[in-house]
């Protein structure tokens, strides 16, 4: 997740907009200046991930992708990435940032798939329990050498569908700390812009 901070300067143009206002006021305006800071870096967060630093399958990270302003009892805060308007996270939002290993957690390999079970986007079309129950155009299937193959009918052949590992190592692409650097001055900047229009009497 990104959390939205403001520096010391931004925060003292703040305080000299807001100085004698009614707290209530001035709460209401720090909302909506946290409010369109977080709607920012949301559409660049969403950018990022949907094909910038991170390549699309699903975009189901990206639809996942929202911003969540809340008040507390002495602070105002905003939250960016996965599941923060729902709370529906995707599984692997946190790996893609940090980096690490993917190890099977029921069975005892990992089934990567190849070509021929996913789509041109990389997305699988089905799975390797999929084949075994019979739920798709392959009438068997076997392993050899690490590998998963579908057994064609009517003497169609052989296809490789699925590769056995024990492991899997995603790399880091820190695409929520690269958001949050690509946009901290935008931040800045926007929290101050609203902070000000939110105060300003409409003629």
């Amino acid at each position: 997740m990104i959390r939205v901070e403001i520096d010391k300067k931004s925060i003292d143009k703040i305080e000299s907009v807001l100085k004698g206002m009614d707290p209530r006021d001035q709460s209401k305006a720090i909302f909506k200046g946290f409010k369109k800071s977080a709607l920012l870096i949301e559409r660049k967060l969403k950018e990022n991930v949907g094909g910038i630093l991170l390549k699309v399958r699903s975009s189901r990270l990206t639809s996942s992708t929202g911003s969540r302003v809340d008040v507390g009892e002495k602070d105002i805060t905003a939250t960016i990435g996965s599941g923060a308007r729902t709370g529906r996270r995707v599984p692997y939002a946190d790996i893609h940032e940090t980096g690490g290993t993917i190890r099977p957690s029921i069975r005892a390999w990992l089934t990567i798939p190849l070509s021929a079970a996913k789509t041109e986007a990389g997305v699988t079309r089905f799975t390797a329990q999929d084949v075994r129950d019979g739920h798709t155009k392959y009438k068997s299937s076997f392993v050899r050498k690490g590998i998963i193959f579908g057994v064609q009918g009517r003497g169609r052949g052989i296809v490789p569908l699925f590769v056995l590992k024990k492991s899997v190592d995603i790399p880091a692409s820190r695409y929520l700390s690269r958001t949050a650097d690509q946009v901290a001055n935008d931040v800045n900047s926007e929290m101050v812009v609203s902070v000000k229009q939110a105060v300003t009497p409409k003629e």
